[in-house]
This record gives C-alpha cells, sequence and structure tokens, in this order.
C-alpha cells in the first residue's frame, strides 16, 4: 500500500545526537510533509524522554542507532535500541524508524521491535521519503 502524507497533519520525533544530522532530518521531514509538526531532540533526561513519549502522540519516531551523547541516561544509555521497547510499550501504535550507518545496528533495532530501518546515508540521498512512501506501513487512527 503506498501512503500519501504530504497533506495529513502528524507528529514526528526525531531522536538524533548530531546537531546537523538532527537539522537535515528535521529540515527534510518539514518539507515532504508539510502540514506535519517535527520536533527533533538531540539528548533528553529518563524522565524528560519517558514524559514526552508517554504524554505525546507520535505518528512516526525516528531513532538514531548509536546515541553517543545520552551518556547519562541510565536506561537508554548510547544505544538507539534500547529505546524502542519503552516507545513500543507506551504508544504501540507509533511507526518506528530505525536509522543508522551499519545494518547490524539497524538489524538490532528491527529485532527489538522497529518498523522499518534506513542508512543515513540513503536518507541523505531522499531514500527515506521514498521508502516511507512505498511501505505498508500504516498511521494510528486518529482518537
Amino acid at each position: 500500500m503506498n501512503i500519501d502524507l504530504k497533506n495529513w497533519l502528524i507528529q514526528i520525533l526525531v531522536i538524533e545526537d548530531d546537531d546537523s544530522t538532527k537539522e537535515l532530518i528535521v529540515e527534510a521531514l518539514s518539507k515532504s510533509f508539510p502540514l506535519a509538526n517535527v520536533h527533533g531532540f538531540k539528548n533528553f533526561v529518563q524522565e524528560s524522554f519517558e514524559e514526552i513519549i508517554k504524554e505525546n502522540k507520535y505518528d512516526i519516531i525516528t531513532i538514531d542507532g548509536y546515541l553517543g551523547d545520552w551518556t547519562e541516561h541510565p536506561i537508554f544509555y548510547k544505544n538507539g535500541k534500547n529505546l524502542i521497547p519503552f516507545i513500543k510499550e507506551n504508544s504501540p501504535k507509533t511507526i518506528i524508524i530505525a536509522m543508522s550507518s551499519g545494518d547490524d545496528l539497524n538489524k538490532e533495532m528491527m529485532e527489538v521491535g522497529a518498523s522499518m530501518t534506513i542508512k543515513k546515508t540513503d536518507f541523505l540521498k531522499n531514500g527515506f521519503i521514498k521508502k516511507l512512501f512505498n511501505s505498508d506501513l500504516t498511521l494510528r487512527e486518529v482518537d
């Protein structure tokens, strides 16, 4: 099924520890989905991450595989795959997109519940948008 999200009001969360990459992702998603609310976060403390996931209904969350700056987070320490089970438990209808530079880490993220993966290099070539539009993923129904 092809998904046309361009005219949908969707909530997107970008979790990325590199500022320049985060800004590129947020900018590309904002241009591709003009009605979307796209939020980029570099780092969280445990309480704020848990609060954000529990209190907001994100349709899509992109997660960097290696979160090198998350050195003070006791549970999610440095690895994006550690975030996925918490997101799945608290927001099971959210599409989780693992975004890493390596196939191994993307594979690990799929094994713990990511909806799809994409290499960062592919995203920078606009592969992300094409892959999302040609996916079989569906968004949650509006409450």
